[in-house]
């Protein structure tokens, strides 16, 4: 890492850094074991510049990035929501997305998403982060399981008509 690295909110304004980096984090994570027709309806409904405008807008979601030299590395969207029955604590906050540029792999990005998302959680007074993660994504399950998350149970994620298991994994903070 370099003295360079910057943490800061993300805005309205970034949206244009945001959308390559969340398509193409998505479709490197998910691309290889899914149908190109639900990666494609997704991403379209997903990744789309007035998704992100009403998603960034959204006063109960916080996006957080990481900068080396002006380029995004990396961020992470929190969002208030309900937790599944397997979440047992009163104040939660939901990681609904944590992106790397596939290039930074490996170098730490995540962590520092990590931090600052544990961070921006106790800030909001939260007694727990929870996410869902594709069962199936063993190396992200890993990220997780190293960074102090436990597997508490499960939900389904839809990929347009797929139904997929995810892992639903807890901080307590």
């Amino acid at each position: 890492m370099t003295e360079a690295l910057n943490i800061r909110p993300l805005a309205a304004n970034d949206i244009s850094v945001l959308l390559p980096l969340a398509h193409g984090a998505f479709v490197a994570a998910y691309g290889a074991h899914n149908s190109n027709d639900l990666m494609t309806d997704y991403a379209n409904a997903a990744f789309s510049v007035p998704q992100f405008e009403k998603e960034l807008s959204d006063p109960d979601s916080y996006f957080i990035g990481v900068f080396e030299n002006e380029l995004l590395m990396g961020f992470v969207k929190l969002k208030h929501s309900t937790a599944p029955g397997c979440v047992e604590a009163a104040k939660t906050i939901e990681i609904e997305r944590i992106y790397t540029a596939a290039s930074e792999t490996g170098r730490g990005i995540g962590h520092l998403l990590m931090e600052a998302a544990v961070d921006c959680a106790k800030q909001l007074q939260q007694a727990a982060i929870w996410l869902g993660v594709w069962q199936e994504n063993s190396r992200a399950v890993a990220f997780y399981e190293r960074e102090g998350f436990a597997i508490k149970g499960e939900k389904v994620f839809m990929l347009g008509s797929d139904a997929q298991r995810d892992h639903v994994m807890v901080k307590y903070i």
